[in-house]
């Protein structure tokens, strides 16, 4: 059957150094890890190196490169070998039912995440400070209050060390919510253009996307993993394999859940798209200055050097932001004058 040769090596490879059950699949997704990094590693040097530098996007150096894969690294193996090992005790203890106990593990790990990452995850990798900009602030904390967002704070962070790509985004939940700015973003764009950015990511608060998002995720997660039960329970009764945790076929499961989540993209970038569409509408309809929102739209694509309008199939597979052109065209029609009913 497809993966049994590999996963009898890793099998062989981990019952010669651990005794133990929970010891063997450590080693087993250690080196089943190593081994995708190491056949991925050069279209990741290729595509998040070299092409960035031929287009002059990035700003980093090869070792400030390695720094940042090597704490993404770090910080992907803190966060998801817990969440392995109580995959693994779910197949071993709940055959029937790990599906379901693992979605709501990953439902309980995602708010925790979303709550934990500005503060733990995300200055990893960044320098964040406090807004110093006091006229941008004494225009912003007004607007902030009228529209009922009380945050932690509105933050900056050091985005020019990596790339010259502008970003912002609303991250958070209770006490942890803040808004953070790229410094490129309040380098290359004026206030006007800054509001739009900040209203849009309240418009995202606005819209409870945030629990939309995890919410729509989590049925999408519950409904794959059953699917993919089911799936591998067949795969297990044709290769004759007794138990789910048995490690030879882990790597058939493993690669049924990525292909899962290859073909569920499409559907959680729709979702995402309607929130940026959603956004737009609201800081245009909040702010009224249909200028400042094309002006930053198209100052955000020049500078990530984003396809205005892409072909329509690559932006359904692929993007979860509608393109430029499209969101765009959607504020301009909102702020056009509705035409008078015929008679």
């Amino acid at each position: 059957a497809a993966f049994t040769p590999l996963g009898g090596w890793l099998a062989a490879q981990a019952r010669a150094i651990s005794a133990s059950p929970y010891g063997q699949f450590f080693v087993f997704v250690v080196l089943l890890g190593a081994i995708h990094g190491l056949l991925s590693f050069p279209l990741d040097a290729y595509s998040g190196y070299v092409l960035e530098h031929r287009f002059g996007l990035s700003n980093q150096s090869v070792l400030r490169w390695l720094q940042q894969k090597g704490k993404g690294l770090l910080a992907g193996a803190a966060m998801g070998l817990p969440l392995l090992v109580a995959f693994f005790a779910l197949l071993r203890h709940s055959p029937q039912w790990w599906w379901f106990w693992f979605g709501l593990v990953l439902f309980l790990f995602s708010v925790l995440l979303t709550r934990l990452a500005p503060v733990m995850l995300f200055p990893l990798f960044y320098r964040f400070s406090p807004l110093d900009h006091p006229e941008l602030e004494e225009r912003l904390r007004p607007l902030l209050r009228r529209w009922g967002l009380h945050l932690g704070g509105l933050y900056k962070f050091d985005l020019s060390r990596d790339t010259r790509k502008a970003n912002a985004a609303l991250a958070g939940l209770g006490k942890t919510r803040r808004i953070i700015l790229a410094d490129t973003l309040l380098q290359n764009f004026n206030e006007d253009e800054i509001t739009y950015v900040v209203a849009h990511e309240v418009g995202h608060h606005v819209g409870g996307h945030l629990w939309k998002g995890i919410l729509a995720g989590t049925l999408l997660t519950f409904g794959g993993l059953y699917v993919v039960s089911q799936l591998y329970t067949r795969y297990l009764h044709a290769a004759g394999i007794g138990s789910p945790d048995q490690l030879e076929a882990l790597p058939v499961l493993f690669l049924l859940l990525g292909l899962f989540s290859t073909l569920t993209t499409p559907l959680s970038n729709a979702l995402s798209r309607r929130f940026e569409f959603q956004a737009d509408a609201f800081a245009a309809r909040q702010l009224q200055q249909t200028g400042a929102a094309v002006s930053a739209l198209e100052k955000l694509a020049e500078l990530n050097l984003a396809d205005p309008q892409p072909p329509a199939l690559v932006e359904f597979w692929f993007h979860s932001h509608p393109s430029i052109h499209r969101r765009i065209r959607a504020i301009q029609q909102q702020a056009a004058p509705s035409a008078p009913a015929g008679t």
